[in-house]
């Protein structure tokens, strides 16, 4: 008896200790008062978020075995898919019975189109059973018709499972690993809308397969809107509804949407409905003319009350002209050459402030970026990992200038061999000298210009995967004399559209005449 009661002990007191770090974890993470978000409400955010990362962590092992053993991973997948659906109408029709390995099924079973299963959906959406699958779908999922007609797919219970727990939490594991303060019980400005959904005579849904109020009903806490405004089905009313409680909300999370458009969309329609939702947050009402029904209306003006200070924060946040130190920006410029909020191209950097006036730093101009596959590499980053190697390889030698280009220049030029690849790839002509100026350095072994391609692979996850993948070849990198660049320069002003007030060294040769001036000055290795 003295056992139990020392084990009942243990297990008390453990219980306490984790419910207590359990609270404390809640409250450190928390970001809204008492006012705005109850503890309660704070602990059911907390459980969900933890949970979804904890989900992340172990679907995210599951994924790396995967990866290692690809094949059985794979094999694996397929005969359990056939096992589960083996007494379907779809499965007896294509013997897929028989079905034993890899090699079998794809013997038996064709390349196939959605034309081969529309009549077996249509037999599912009259209410018929055990046809494409034992069970009945969760929804039938129409497609957007992107590529075409929209298709109607049964979706299994299970897919849609899968889509969570592989996908999603994957996902959000990743985020929290690579921004931790997603970990903060913010809520989010989730955009999406309700759709009219259509539903078979048994009461399947038909509609889109994309996250939807009405599919995400135990998620609707997490973010800013309401569940109230969810119920409004005119996604213009629906989505100033959502842009009015997320800029109510001064601890927003994250922007989230299926796809960027939707973000995009939203933005747009925020330059031009801010002043309306400045207003109604000061006043702590919905816009009386936006047409909504009556009881959604006055659910939602009882969550509003009058916070004329937001207001103003954002009224002075459109007015525009407040910059941050640390921030990159791109230059718009009205001037008396009647160019109105003109895109200049030029980006920049503030670096601090003289009274009110932003110091800046010229980092690139747009358009100057290397990308021959998507990849997009600026030509500050660019800039910053080539001097940052050659520190890594010379104690006492410095980039004296460089410009680079894209393989693409070359096409239909008669250049040697050795420049000839056949994926695309990125070229740097680079003039080094000693720190004192005394000498120019002119060989560059091997070695040491994999160094700069390992060094653009660690700083560019794209340009990383499209190296592993053989998409982009090596960089290659030409160390030309002494006097080139100033060459370059005389070059360039011989050319009929230059002039030498407006002259700068160009970083990314777009034109064949100086891509060839330049190789002509390459130095031998």
């Amino acid at each position: 008896m003295g056992y139990i009661k020392k084990i009942l002990g243990v297990s008390v007191g453990g219980v306490t200790c984790a419910s207590l770090f359990l609270a404390y974890d809640i409250q450190q993470h928390r970001v809204y008062d008492a006012s705005e978000q109850t503890f309660s409400q704070a602990a059911r955010h907390y459980m969900v978020v933890r949970s979804l990362s904890l989900m992340g962590s172990l679907s995210r092992a599951r994924l790396e075995r995967a990866t290692q053993d690809v094949k059985t991973a794979q094999r694996e997948f397929l005969l359990n898919q056939l096992e589960a659906n083996i007494g379907t109408q779809y499965n007896i029709d294509m013997g897929l019975d028989k079905v034993k390995t890899v090699k079998d099924f794809l013997t038996l079973h064709p390349l196939t189109r959605y034309s081969d299963y529309s009549r077996y959906v249509s037999r599912m959406l009259s209410s018929e059973k055990n046809v494409l699958m034992p069970e009945d779908p969760a929804v039938f999922a129409v497609t957007s018709g992107t590529s075409g007609n929209s298709n109607i797919v049964p979706m299994a219970h299970r897919q849609t499972k899968l889509f969570f727990l592989e996908g999603i939490s994957v996902l959000y594991k990743c985020m929290i690993d690579a921004f931790p303060n997603t970990k903060l019980l913010s809520k989010d400005f989730k955009i999406f809308f309700s759709p009219n959904w259509r539903y078979t005579v048994d009461g399947i849904p038909i509609g889109p397969n994309s996250a939807s109020p009405d599919r995400s009903r135990d998620l609707l806490h997490l973010y800013t809107t309401p569940e109230a405004a969810y119920g409004v089905k005119s996604e213009p009313e629906a989505l100033y509804l959502y842009l009015l409680f997320a800029l109510k909300d001064q601890h927003v999370g994250m922007v989230e949407a299926n796809f960027s458009s939707l973000i995009f969309h939203a933005m747009s329609t925020l330059e031009s409905k801010l002043p309306q939702i400045a207003e109604d947050i000061e006043l702590g009402r919905v816009d009386p003319s936006l047409n909504i029904d009556p009881d959604i209306r006055a659910k939602l003006d009882s969550s509003m009350s009058p916070d004329p200070e937001r207001a103003e924060e954002l009224r002075q946040a459109a007015k525009g002209g407040k910059v941050k130190e640390g921030h990159t920006y791109e230059l718009v410029i009205t001037n008396p050459t009647c160019l109105y909020r003109y895109r200049f191209g030029d980006v920049v950097k503030v670096v601090g402030f003289y009274n009110q006036c932003p110091i800046i730093e010229f980092k690139y101009r747009k358009g100057q970026f290397l990308n021959v596959r998507g990849e997009k590499i600026s030509e500050a980053q660019f800039y910053e990992i080539l001097k940052g190697t050659i520190t890594k390889i010379w104690a006492d030698t410095r980039l004296a200038d460089y410009c680079c280009m894209e393989s693409v220049v070359l096409e239909g030029m008669d250049v040697p061999s050795d420049l000839k690849t056949s994926q695309p790839c990125y070229h740097v002509f680079v003039e080094l000298e000693t720190d004192d100026g005394s000498r120019d350095v002119r060989i560059v072994s091997k070695a040491q210009r994999k160094m700069l391609d390992d060094a653009l692979m660690v700083h560019s996850y794209p340009y990383s995967s499209f190296r592993h993948k053989g998409s982009i070849a090596p960089i290659q990198v030409h160390v030309v004399p002494r006097g080139s660049f100033l060459a370059l320069r005389r070059f360039m002003l011989g050319q009929p559209d230059s002039a030498s007030n407006q002259y700068k060294v160009p970083r990314v040769l777009r034109r064949q005449e100086a891509a060839k001036f330049m190789l002509d000055k390459r130095l031998k290795q």
